[in-house]
């Protein structure tokens, strides 16, 4: 079966969210780390509407000059009213970056293989970013930690836990701010089984929402999946603080530029694979 045929059958009755669909891509064909593969990550979908298509984009988004803007944490992501730091246009190196700072907030690790893609002037202003991380205790190898930033308006207000969202929990955040958490659906191997954890955040005044997964593992194409270690490189609880990090927005603090130029090694991403969105189909 032809790959536009795989991603027409498994959307053609169901509503499509966007990790949902990164999963489907990531089943169909992404790069593999540790087979030194690249592939096509960072899809992009709205929650509660109908792919209609698949389109391929390329993206070389790079950082601006910085700019001033007013942080206030006690709001969530975004511009707010407090301290000025100076910042810079969020892309691929920046995230990782700081998605590298949010993680070692909260784990003690080892961090390698960045890799990021997007940003301003790109399809509805996406960025994504992810590295390898080893935790310092728990044993097993290393696990996937990835990052989406993109506006809040690609979920056409479905906000809420859908049916294939495992142990899903919604709660609102000091400032208005949802968090999402919630499971992928478990890839059975004959080491165990492949997992993906999700913290989401979703600030609607802020036009943000920021996804953050952990895997144990790589998920690796035809469904199949390396699996390194029991449990996610990170908890559920632990990808909720970090996406709940302060910094997040489409502006970052410009520390984040000059640690992402220090990245190594590093890949820039050059293909996003997004679906085209509809309108939903009728109720039935």
């Amino acid at each position: 079966m032809k790959l536009h045929e795989q991603m027409s059958d498994a959307v053609a009755d169901v509503h499509v969210d966007a990790d949902r669909l990164t999963g489907a891509a990531r089943a169909i064909g992404v790069r593999s780390r540790r087979r030194r593969r690249l592939g096509a990550i960072g899809a992009v979908a709205a929650a509660g509407v109908l792919a209609a298509g698949i389109a391929v984009a390329t993206s070389n988004a790079g950082p601006a000059p910085s700019t001033p803007v007013a942080t206030d944490p006690s709001n969530g992501p975004g511009p707010s009213t407090g301290t000025e730091v100076q910042t810079v246009p969020i892309d691929g190196r920046t995230a990782a970056a700081a998605l590298r700072a949010a993680v070692l907030d909260v784990v003690d690790g080892e961090t390698t293989a960045y890799a990021g893609q997007g940003g301003h002037g790109t399809p509805i202003n996406e960025t994504y970013a992810e590295f390898e991380l080893t935790p310092a205790t728990g044993g097993g190898g290393p696990g996937v930690v990835g990052v989406n930033v993109q506006p809040a308006t690609i979920l056409d207000g479905h906000h809420g836990c859908t049916q294939w969202m495992l142990d899903c929990t919604t709660r609102k955040l000091p400032g208005g701010a949802l968090l999402r958490t919630y499971r992928d659906l478990p890839v059975p191997t004959a080491e165990g089984d492949g997992q993906r954890v999700v913290a989401e955040l979703v600030s609607v005044p802020h036009d943000l929402r920021v996804v953050a997964s952990s895997t144990n593992g790589f998920d690796l194409p035809a469904n199949e999946w390396d699996v390194t270690r029991p449990d996610p490189v990170l908890s559920i609880d632990q990808l909720s603080d970090v996406v709940t990090e302060d910094w997040w927005g489409f502006d970052l603090p410009a520390r984040f530029a000059e640690e992402g130029a220090e990245l190594a090694p590093y890949e820039e991403l050059q293909v996003s694979l997004y679906a085209t969105p509809t309108e939903p189909p009728e109720a039935q």
